[in-house]
């Protein structure tokens, strides 16, 4: 799961880079950060392995940045900050923007995700695989005393949310193997991290309501996955808590949408939808599935979409991306329930839920992380000529329809095109 995480951080590193602008370090240090070491286990639990320390020799790579991919966004319950993941660490940015600072620093060659606000703002809950393995783990708001609530080696623990009255964290559990395959969601106490099953299945995005009664999450049925539209097998589902949780079934209450999110008032719920036959287009090229926001009242059914587009979602990727990311980025709601904080194309987006004008709250983030030497053996194939590719990949014309662009042997090839 890190090869697969750092190779998505290098990639993510080189598509950000080509916009940044490299800082000196100087930069960095007046970047403020206020991250403290994360507490490491003492003793004979001192594992032999460090994760977090540069291997061989290590890249440096810095630069500054004003955009994220499939970022994650909470805001705080008195609506001064937002705190995002951006390549494996979390920022905290004024609601109004500006220069995000970074809160885990401090945790070297970790991978940090998916922050959630706690409901009095004082900690984060987020995802991090500084002990080996992606486990849940809570600080507090200005980024110290980082501590690791439940340390999963069988499993990993994705998606954090907060039960309202602070001493719980409900969140996903998957297996620790090469296929998605989700053994529920689970409350964790704050106090012990003790877990208790609330709900079993391929599970994802809880989200309690303020009154802590109801767990809305999505879910999805057991027909063929590979069909037309994965995300037309998924649904939001509500299940009621408290007293026996084994005596109580999930009612089904959308189809077709993922990423549920309760507001603060307990009133709406948002998601994301996609819109059927809808891609959204770069340089001339289309892509899709095409995204959106929507919002639907919870007492009168009334649904209305109030952004487009959103980050698409990922529920026709890879098995093994899923295994520790969300399908859709979370998204933050404002204490008054009037607002939501959102990714869209790499930005966080204000969005008025009343009439759903959006305006940009512009952040710069300055990217310092250290990566370890990769490990590549070179092959030297004794062969005169030219080799023959059995496995082209992702074939790809150019847009003036004379050349093509194959992957073969870890590399993209360019030949032109004959009638």
């Amino acid at each position: 799961s890190r090869l697969l995480g750092f190779s998505l951080l290098c990639f993510a590193i080189l598509l950000n880079g080509c916009g940044g602008r490299e800082v000196s370090k100087a930069a960095v240090d007046s970047a403020e950060v206020t991250a403290a070491a994360a507490e490491k286990p003492r003793g004979e639990e001192r594992a032999s392995w460090d994760i977090t320390i540069p291997r061989g020799e290590p890249r440096h790579i810095q630069f500054e940045t004003d955009q994220s991919t499939f970022m994650s966004i909470t805001a705080s319950p008195d609506g001064q900050h937002l705190v995002f993941d951006l390549l494996g660490h979390l920022y905290q940015v004024s609601t109004d923007g500006g220069a995000a600072v970074s809160l885990t620093q401090a945790s070297g060659l970790a991978i940090n995700t998916q922050p959630q606000y706690s409901p009095d703002g004082s900690k984060i809950a987020f995802i991090s695989d500084r002990l080996g393995n992606a486990n849940l783990w809570v600080m507090n708001a200005d980024g110290t005393n980082p501590r690791i609530i439940v340390n999963e080696e069988d499993n990993r623990v994705s998606e954090p949310a907060w039960s309202p009255d602070g001493r719980f964290i409900i969140a996903q559990r998957k297996k620790n193997s090469n296929r998605n395959i989700s053994i529920g969601l689970w409350r964790y106490a704050l106090e012990d991290g003790e877990p208790t099953l609330l709900v079993e299945g391929r599970t994802g995005s809880p989200s309690v309501s303020p009154d802590g009664a109801t767990l809305y999450y999505h879910d999805h049925d057991a027909r063929n996955m590979k069909q037309i539209s994965v995300l037309d097998h998924y649904f939001v589902a509500a299940l009621p808590l408290g007293g026996d949780e084994g005596d109580h079934q999930p009612t089904e209450v959308l189809r077709g949408v993922t990423g549920p999110t309760i507001s603060p008032n307990g009133k709406l719920l948002a998601f994301g939808r996609r819109l059927p036959g809808q891609y959204t287009e770069y340089k001339g090229l289309k892509h899709g599935p095409r995204n959106s926001l929507w919002v639907r009242d919870l007492s009168t059914g009334e649904e209305r979409m109030v952004l487009d587009p959103i980050e698409r979602d990922i529920t026709e990727t890879d098995d093994e991306l899923l295994q520790s990311s969300r399908a859709l980025p979370a998204m933050g709601w404002s204490a008054d329930s009037e607002t939501l904080y959102v990714s869209q194309h790499g930005r966080i987006v204000r969005v008025r839920v009343a009439d759903g004008a959006a305006t940009l709250v512009p952040f710069t983030a300055v990217v310092d992380r250290q990566l370890s030497e990769m490990t590549r053996a070179s092959v030297q194939l004794d062969l005169d000529g030219l080799i023959q590719s059995r496995y082209l990949r992702w074939a790809r014309r150019s847009p003036v329809g004379t050349m093509n662009a194959v992957q073969a042997f870890g590399h993209i090839w360019l030949h032109d095109l004959v009638d």
